[in-house]
């Protein structure tokens, strides 16, 4: 019998040990380090542009996401190619004809009908044939797309929604869309967290924004990423931002459900310089903070989904063999 099959059987035969805190904290940590800063990097270069990507077998160049351009429906099937390489199931939602999310469900082992939703806007601005959209936010779509790369490897206990909205720029559209359609159907959605522009830190200080609302739980969601990002010693510094700041948060936030934005230090009004033009690029971004940011938000995914809240006891053999046979059963794509 191989080490690694001893080592499950022992750990299935412990039924009557509960994980503790230790564990929990390793568990998420592990998965906090699988963050990639070369694949998030080669994600934003290809959505916006810097470098030629390949869509169904073709060359193509990402010029602009701008929902006007050709650009905006490669974007998508990039995106939907992206996924399913992973193993998601992933499906376009077509809120009308010019608008098309792209959505990707992890189905979870103990909560299936329960949801956390990770996600961001793929569109970009100026309405330009040149619309890189590098920090606005092809940063907020590479992280949707790192977490899905990682935690896809993982069985998680929650169902895990990769959500990327089309129309963010013209009146958050997709999201708007996409939850009318889930309050209609009277979907659990647990909490929604949603990124737009993670890259830019002018002057170097880690600050960043948790934007929330009084609506349903979403105070207590914003204060959670504030005990991940002290607890795994991310490094950043949090500012919990209980004001309108606009994004697709609000979609949620008009439909009743939980939902934060993380986004850049915008309540110090340390905004990119660059936003809405044609030189929103990556080659401004702050690569140290984008890489923080993203481990942040895969830490606090993980510690939603993967670990049980505290009230809620599990078998220790659960999570631990989860976190083992993940990497060893499931395949890898990059």
């Amino acid at each position: 019998m191989s080490l690694f099959c001893a080592m499950i059987l022992f750990l299935f035969a412990r039924c009557d040990i509960f994980l503790d805190e230790h564990d929990h904290f390793d568990c998420v940590q592990s998965i906090i380090q699988k963050t990639d800063m070369d694949s998030l990097t080669h994600f934003v270069e290809e959505l916006s542009g810097e470098i030629e990507t390949n869509i169904h077998g073709t060359p193509y160049t990402i010029r602009s996401r701008n929902k006007y351009y050709e650009g905006n429906e490669k974007a998508a099937l990039y995106i939907k190619q992206k996924f399913e390489s992973y193993g998601l199931s992933t499906y376009e939602q077509v809120a009308d004809d010019s608008c098309k999310n792209i959505v990707a469900v992890q189905k979870g082992t103990d909560y299936p009908d329960q949801e956390y939703i990770l996600c961001a806007h793929y569109d970009s601005q100026p309405r330009a044939e040149v619309s890189p959209g590098a920090d606005d936010n092809a940063s907020g779509t590479a992280v949707v797309i790192e977490a899905a790369r990682i935690l896809s490897k993982y069985d998680t206990k929650y169902t895990l929604v990769y959500a990327l909205w089309d129309e963010e720029e013209y009146g958050y559209a997709g999201s708007r869309y996409y939850a009318r359609t889930a309050e209609q159907k009277s979907e659990s959605i647990v909490g929604v967290i949603d990124l737009d522009m993670l890259g830019w830190d002018e002057n170097d200080d880690g600050k960043f924004d948790i934007v929330t609302d009084a609506t349903a739980e979403s105070i207590e969601l914003a204060q959670k990423v504030a005990e991940v990002n002290e607890e795994y010693r991310i490094g950043l510094i949090a500012s919990i931002y209980n004001k309108e700041v606009h994004s697709d948060q609000l979609s949620f936030w008009e439909y009743g459900y939980n939902a934060i934005l993380i986004i850049q230090n915008v309540s110090d009004d340390d905004v990119n310089e660059y936003y809405h033009s044609p030189e929103d690029r990556i080659e401004h971004f702050n690569s140290s903070y984008f890489e923080s940011l993203s481990k942040l938000t895969i830490g606090t995914l993980a510690a939603f989904a993967i670990i049980e809240p505290p009230e809620i006891k599990f078998e220790h053999n659960n999570l631990i063999a989860s976190c083992i046979l993940s990497e060893v059963d499931k395949p890898r794509a990059f």
